[in-house]
């Protein structure tokens, strides 16, 4: 009888990975999946999404575990698990990872079954008194590459950066915005006073890149200096979205909600 092996895929945007549980290499459309101490627990064959979901066991040294040491990629990973007999290779499992946890000399990945995606809210719209709206995204409307101010970083600080152009607007003009570094990886603004900003987490490849270019913090976006664009926030009331972005056609909240509750038996009067 033919012992099935099979072949783990990793994928985080254009950068892939491969390996096998078994002890030779193997080709497959085009990939090589060399052997590797690599685990998984048990499948489950249920009707719950979340029983799908599967723990992938693999030594710190392996190059997808280093990513999951220290941080978390700024790109979502992606699964796929072929089961190999004899000649027959079929998709076996496919899904994303979705946490990690470090356990002696080993990493644990947990991932999510692709099928967990079924789980999401379909109308998620709220009744309050705020915009509910995803800004620049569908229902605000608002076009990102409208609203960007390029700047170069001054002073990197992990997760706060000094860049000299977000003085030119007003302090917290870019609180709750967006900064996006060459990569095109993005991160959220806590707070905005004159040159400095504050993120949600540092960039992982920022002082890498910098060093491998070769050039300092301040060299200039004209020689190759390390530009970024910064993108303003909104509080979702109303007047920002009059005052600040002229967009109230498209406000999406409720600013006249009674304050009393109409059903409560008394009166709203």
């Amino acid at each position: 009888m033919t012992t099935p092996v099979e072949l783990y895929r990793f994928a985080i945007d254009a950068d892939v990975w491969t390996w096998t549980s078994g002890d030779v290499a193997v080709t497959y459309n085009g990939d090589t999946y060399e052997p590797e101490s690599i685990q998984r627990d048990k499948m489950e064959q249920t009707r719950e999404i979340n029983r799908a979901n599967i723990k992938i066991t693999l030594p710190r040294t392996n190059a997808i575990a280093a990513l999951y040491l220290n941080t978390v990629p700024d790109w979502p990973a992606s699964v796929t698990i072929y089961r190999q007999i004899g000649a027959t290779t079929a998709v076996y499992w496919k899904g994303r990872i979705a946490g990690s946890s470090a356990t002696g000399s080993a990493i644990e990945l947990d991932c999510e079954s692709a099928f967990s995606s079924l789980r999401r809210p379909g109308l998620r719209r709220k009744y309050e008194f705020k915009c509910d709206h995803a800004l620049y995204h569908r229902g605000c409307r608002l076009d990102i590459n409208d609203w960007l101010t390029r700047g170069l970083i001054d002073t990197n600080g992990g997760t706060t950066l000094v860049i000299p152009e977000a003085a030119t607007h007003a302090d917290g003009y870019f609180t709750n915005g967006i900064v996006r570094d060459p990569n095109g990886v993005t991160r959220w603004i806590t707070s905005h006073v004159g040159e400095t900003i504050t993120i949600t987490r540092a960039f992982l490849d920022m002082d890498a890149a910098i060093a491998a270019a070769g050039y300092g913090l301040s060299y200039g976006i004209a020689y190759g200096g390390y530009s970024v664009t910064l993108h303003p926030g909104c509080d979702r009331t109303k007047e920002t979205c009059k005052d600040k972005f002229d967009n109230i056609l498209n406000f999406g909240g409720c600013p006249w909600i009674p304050v009393r509750n109409p059903m409560g038996g008394k009166s709203i009067t």
